[in-house]
């Protein structure tokens, strides 16, 4: 199970498409989103609505790649009750019995373009954080606010499941999509999945 932030969009979208994944459920988003700050998208020509988009919290499954099936989460990080929401995709997680989960993030970090893209890991379990340092990705260090990837992972912990974050670094002054580091999250993505 794999969820996304804004700063790495084109990873799960990518999975979605690669992998023909089919939507399967869906958390609702008045519950858990301020609309006044995750507002809704409109299309209107002609002075007539055409289309309204909700920001989306979707489910999706891909069966059998590589004898592995995959349950993937695209969503918006909640504004309120996290606890709930959590406890939502793990109960999902529970119910099709995932054996490790993984969140993929982006953050725009103070790295040059020129660099190769760099991935770094937050693990629930020790065994993960040697497959990590195995896989040559950095460890994780950060003191301050947290995002729900941080949350994921020590609801996680506390199920007893194992998780790892993977969070792809663009440089700051690019504040844009980076194809570059997608695909250096999903290589690693693939990479911890064995796939």
């Amino acid at each position: 199970m794999a969820q996304c932030s804004r700063g790495i969009l084109g990873s799960l979208e990518f999975l979605v498409e690669k992998l023909e994944a089919k939507k399967f459920a869906s958390i609702p988003l008045e519950d858990f989103h301020e609309l006044s700050v995750s507002r809704p998208m409109a299309i209107i020509k002609e002075g007539r609505l055409v289309e309204l988009k909700f920001p989306g919290n979707h489910f999706y499954y891909s069966k059998d790649l590589c004898s592995k099936d995959f349950i993937l989460f695209q969503g918006v990080e909640p504004h309120l009750r996290w606890s709930l929401f959590v406890d939502l995709l793990f109960d999902l997680a529970e119910k099709f019995d995932v054996s490790q989960v993984f969140t993929l993030g982006g953050t725009y970090d103070y790295i040059p373009h020129t660099y190769p893209p760099m991935v770094s890991a937050l693990v629930s379990h020790e065994d993960l954080r040697e497959k990590v340092i195995q896989a040559g990705l950095g460890l994780t260090e950060y003191t301050g606010p947290i995002s729900i990837h941080t949350f994921i992972l020590e609801s996680a912990r506390k199920r007893g499941l194992k998780a790892m974050s993977l969070w792809g670094h663009a440089p700051q002054y690019l504040q844009t999509r980076n194809m570059r580091v997608v695909h250096s999250v999903l290589k690693s993505l693939l990479c911890m999945t064995g796939v």
